[in-house]
């Protein structure tokens, strides 16, 4: 978790004097799991309180800025692909999830179809089989940062 914010955070502002408009995005991870937890393990998250990794970087950020006096982000950037699978279903059921898998972004009220829907990823998030990425972002970026989410296939 730290290496991850220190590689980050002393390049940022240094593009701000390059390019006044720059507009510098942060934090590109995929996926579900890897918004509550880092690639090194969780060791990494015992390491650091068990603290779910995206509420810990976006913490860690903003304290590194207070300490340095200004911001290192100007977005809060979220990758993620739909994890999840419709082979083997006929053509009119993969059309309708691809519809309809979208609302884990938006829909406090969907249990997600994806196969983070039954197994829990985090200990720390309430309700984490109802995503809801937009929101729960939103909730921990503040009002300090844009957003920018970036979902694939």
């Amino acid at each position: 978790m730290t290496s991850c914010a220190m590689s980050i955070l002393p390049k940022q502002p240094k593009l701000k004097i390059w390019d006044p408009l720059a507009v510098r995005f942060g934090w590109v991870s995929c996926c579900w799991y890897y918004h509550w937890n880092s690639a090194t393990g969780t060791t990494d998250k015992s390491a650091h309180a068990n603290v779910d990794f995206m509420p810990w970087w976006l913490n860690d950020v903003y304290w590194n800025d207070q300490i340095a006096g200004s911001r290192s982000l100007d977005a809060f950037d979220l990758h993620a692909y739909t994890d999840i699978s419709g082979s083997g279903l006929p053509l009119s059921q993969q059309q309708a999830l691809a519809l309809n898998i979208r609302r884990d972004w938006w829909d406090p009220n969907f249990t997600t179809p994806a196969w983070f829907g039954s197994n829990s990823v985090t200990a720390n998030q309430p309700l984490d089989h109802i995503p809801f990425p937009i929101q729960r972002a939103r909730a921990m970026a503040n009002t300090r940062l844009r957003l920018a989410f970036v979902v694939s296939e």
